[in-house]
């Protein structure tokens, strides 16, 4: 009775331990993801007011473009580092990088310094990213995944609803360097605070190792190598999860949707925050009720390809809204509140089908995130799924790049063109899940035979030394 005491003592700890680390990641992804997505938001203000600096949507979109290609790159380093050694200095350097370069932002004066600012908060959320990803996978069963993916993207997506809640009375005043500047102190304290966290154990909530793992002397030691990434390469499922980049295509071209509103519709710069609110509340919402879904589904069929067949139902029905949302011509001239806006039945279908093929689309992150995760091995997952975000972020800065260009070139229609081509990379994206269909359940079964040998190597270990 005493033992048994004891071990559900230390299991509350462990929880407690837990739950803070989670509060911690939450919160700095939180205002990593508001670092990150508030230079979308602010566009059109600091089009207008920096007028010195003599912007155009093809610069806006180099830079765009630059970021998230730097995004990837950092991001790729260090979820080599997280795999190979350790979460915790990543997450406290990648979160002090980021809150600097926000600081950096809001105090530049000149174009130049504040690309290198943009660009270097690009950097400090690609560090960010892996020790997200690692975490989500060491703290969370394979059924569970997809929901607890889903509520992390919840928090990061929150972290632009959260600035346009906060920084609104700056933003509608014209002033658009402050909120960068809280967000860069608040981004710093947080990450300060990661000193204080106890992380979970690697590959802690395995089926085949949870066991052998929940040993306190047993510590999951396989750790990747540089030779271990051909080998990552190889596997079929990987390969078509990894280098599918046309489902970020449109996540760039999109970057340019308050300038599309205020320019090519005419809405109020002022309106432009009740489109962003509806629209982000519908992305907001959608991750974690997606991956919930996801999850149970999972759990009831046992079936290894429910994720993806998931993914792609949620693919093939949003795809004609979105095309459908943007045909749809509407004139917010002379519209100057949301009243009159609200009374303009072209503005309501274009925003509801919108927002609705929103909510659905962003039901596949979290499930790709949980298929990602489920095809490579602990000690593999970090760098996994970063190389798969330098592609998709690859495919958001080819997105940002040439979008940016169509909407110049094909004045005044550019802005339609420019999504148009968004839904295009949509149809394409459809094609790649389906060829995963006939991959996926393969890889995952060579995983789990992989981390049942080694639980059994483990026990064979733990046992070995209890006889010495």
């Amino acid at each position: 009775m005493e033992k048994q005491t004891v071990k559900n003592s230390s299991s509350s700890s462990s929880s407690s331990i837990y739950a803070y680390a989670n509060m911690i990641a939450l919160l700095t992804s939180i205002f990593t993801g508001l670092a990150y997505n508030v230079f979308a938001i602010i566009l059109p203000l600091i089009v207008e007011s920096e007028s010195t600096w003599s912007l155009d949507e093809s610069m806006l979109g180099n830079l765009m473009g630059t970021m998230v290609l730097l995004f990837a790159g950092g991001g790729l380093v260090a979820a080599f580092y997280v795999d190979r050694i350790n979460k915790k200095p990543v997450a406290i350097f990648g979160g002090i990088f980021t809150g600097l370069s926000c600081i950096l932002a809001g105090l530049a004066g000149t174009w130049e310094i504040f690309v290198v600012a943009i660009i270097l908060i690009g950097v400090g959320n690609g560090i960010i990213s892996p020790v997200i990803f690692a975490l989500i996978s060491d703290i969370t069963p394979p059924e569970k995944r997809s929901t607890n993916y889903g509520v992390f993207i919840l928090f990061g997506l929150f972290g632009a609803i959260f600035g346009v809640i906060i920084f609104i009375g700056f933003l509608l005043n014209g002033i658009w360097r402050t909120p960068y500047i809280i967000t860069g102190v608040i981004t710093i304290i947080l990450s300060l605070m990661i000193f204080t966290v106890k992380l979970p154990r690697k590959g802690g909530k395995e089926h085949a190792l949870e066991e052998i793992l929940a040993q306190d002397d047993v510590e999951y030691d396989y750790i990747i190598n540089i030779k271990d990434i051909p080998v990552i390469l190889k596997r079929k499922s990987n390969i078509i999860l990894i280098f599918n980049f046309a489902d970020a295509l449109p996540s760039g071209i999109f970057m340019f949707a308050a300038l599309w509103l205020t320019t090519e519709h005419h809405l109020m710069y002022e309106l432009t925050f009740f489109f962003a609110i509806f629209l982000l509340i519908a992305r907001f919402m959608s991750p974690p009720l997606w991956g919930k879904v996801a999850d149970i589904i999972y759990k009831k069929t046992e079936d290894p390809l429910s994720k993806i067949k998931f993914c792609l139902a949620l693919l093939i029905i949003y795809t004609p809204l979105f095309v459908i949302a943007i045909l749809i011509p509407w004139d917010a001239s002379g519209v100057k509140d949301i009243g009159g806006l609200l009374a303009m039945p072209e503005f309501m279908l274009f925003i509801i089908l919108l927002c609705v093929g929103f909510f659905i689309s962003s039901g596949t992150q979290p499930v790709w995130q949980s298929a990602i995760s489920e095809i490579n091995l602990p000690e593999h997952r970090a760098t996994s799924y970063q190389l798969a975000m330098f592609v998709d972020q690859v495919g958001v800065a080819m997105g940002v790049i040439i979008g940016g260009y169509m909407i110049v070139w094909f004045y005044p229609n550019g802005y339609t063109i420019a999504f148009l081509l968004a839904a295009v990379a949509g149809l394409i994206n459809i094609g790649t899940w389906v060829i995963a269909l006939y991959t996926y359940r393969e890889d995952k079964a060579y995983i789990d035979r992989i981390l049942e040998e080694r639980a059994k190597e483990l026990v064979e270990k733990v046992s070995h030394g209890k006889n010495e």
